[in-house]
């Protein structure tokens, strides 16, 4: 599942114009795995770039990545997140507390 992201636009594309789309993972939390992607030109031009954060979800809400890395596998690392993430983290918790006084 997604749960937000936030992104850039550095140059427009015209409907049917091709491109490719890069996804990097950035850093991960306990519940979240974060990734910066990339719209870029067949010329090599970025066109947009940005943050978006995901997760598995089951019945009881967000599966914990120890667990879903486990059944993949994987070891669950808990990583550092680059600044952009973290600043939109922190913008994200400001908006959540604004929104709960103003309810």
């Amino acid at each position: 599942m997604s749960g937000g992201a936030f992104i850039t636009y550095r140059k427009g594309l015209k409907p049917w114009q091709r491109y490719r789309i890069r996804f990097t993972l950035v850093g991960s939390d306990p519940s979240w795995n974060y990734m910066r992607f990339e719209f870029v030109c067949v010329d090599g031009t970025l066109c947009a770039a940005g943050y978006m954060k995901g997760a598995a979800v089951g019945r009881d809400g967000l599966v914990p990545n120890q667990r879903s890395y486990a059944k993949l596998g994987r070891e669950f690392v808990q990583s550092s997140l680059p600044r952009p993430v973290r600043h939109w983290r922190a913008a994200e918790a400001g908006e959540m507390r604004a929104g709960a006084t103003a309810a």
